[in-house]
């Protein structure tokens, strides 16, 4: 059947920052549950990685230069929606 795997690949020069750090930015974005990995499988969601603890967004946002302009609220507001789009998913789905 049909296959589609949408992939989150850090841009080092648009999202700025060292070339160096491309694996360590992809891994923060998973464990601040920036990126939800997760599978459709017959019409139903399965999270495919849950991390035991989800780190702060600010540790994601701080690494990358494009998101230097955010205040401290905008980060606030940005961890209280990963957090709304978790319950979101934990309600919606289980663990594959």
């Amino acid at each position: 059947g049909f296959k589609y795997i949408h992939m989150m690949c850090p841009c080092p020069t648009g999202w700025k920052f060292p070339e160096s750090k491309t694996v360590e930015i992809s891994r923060l974005a998973v464990e601040t549950g920036s990126w939800i990995l997760y599978e459709i499988v017959d019409g139903h969601k399965e999270l495919t990685y849950r991390p035991k603890t989800r780190k702060p967004v600010r540790q994601y946002v701080e690494k990358q230069g494009r998101f230097s302009h955010l205040s401290e609220e905008d980060l606030a507001n940005l961890q209280k929606e990963i957090d709304r789009e978790w319950k979101k998913y934990e309600f919606s789905s289980h663990t594959a």
